[in-house]
């Protein structure tokens, strides 16, 4: 990042492994404040670079939902393509028709172009991150699903860009002694 030789597109997942610990993603039992502090670097480090920071749209999504407490049924959605001859097959049983978006996650949209104070009610998925990717791209939708969910545009103001210098952020106070433990 530093050098500004950033591809069109990366994607970082965090270490998930313990071997060597620590692991720096969010799961338990690991240390969240790990996973907390590995964001804040690398937005840290996109926003200190005015060269990558100029042309850096960062997504920052979660895999998994934090438990039963949402009390929101996940929205209906079009079944992607090869769902509709799996049916008829009978090769999908009705708990699998894939006919509906999957429980909340959050989402992060970090970027010179973000909207300030902005959060979304547009109804979204991680399908949407595809899409934003296919519309940035210019690039064909791969199936029904892709091609109806919304691209997130919502979340950007193209014409003036309220964070074309980044903000500065405090830094990050890890407890790294609290919660460290290895089971």
């Amino acid at each position: 990042m530093a050098q500004n030789n950033l591809p069109e597109m990366s994607v970082l997942d965090p270490s998930f492994s313990a071997t060597p610990w620590p692991a720096n993603d969010e799961h338990p039992p690991h240390n969240v404040q790990l996973g907390q502090d590995l964001i804040a670097r690398v937005v840290n480090t996109l926003m200190s670079n005015p060269a990558v920071w100029r042309r850096t749209v960062l997504l920052i999504t979660y895999d998994e939902h934090g438990g039963y407490y949402d009390h929101v049924e996940p929205p209906a959605a079009c079944t992607p393509d090869d769902q509709d001859r799996i049916t008829q097959a009978g090769g999908a049983t009705p708990d699998s028709q894939f006919n509906r978006l999957g429980p909340r996650v959050p989402l992060l949209v970090i970027s010179p172009w973000t909207k300030k104070h902005y959060m979304s009610h547009m109804t979204t998925d991680l399908t949407s991150i595809t899409r934003f990717v296919q519309n940035r791209f210019d690039l064909p939708a791969m199936t029904r699903r892709d091609a109806a969910a919304w691209p997130l545009l919502d979340m950007f103001d193209f014409q003036n860009p309220p964070f074309m210098k980044p903000p500065k952020l405090r830094p990050a106070k890890l407890d790294l002694k609290r919660g460290a433990e290895c089971p």
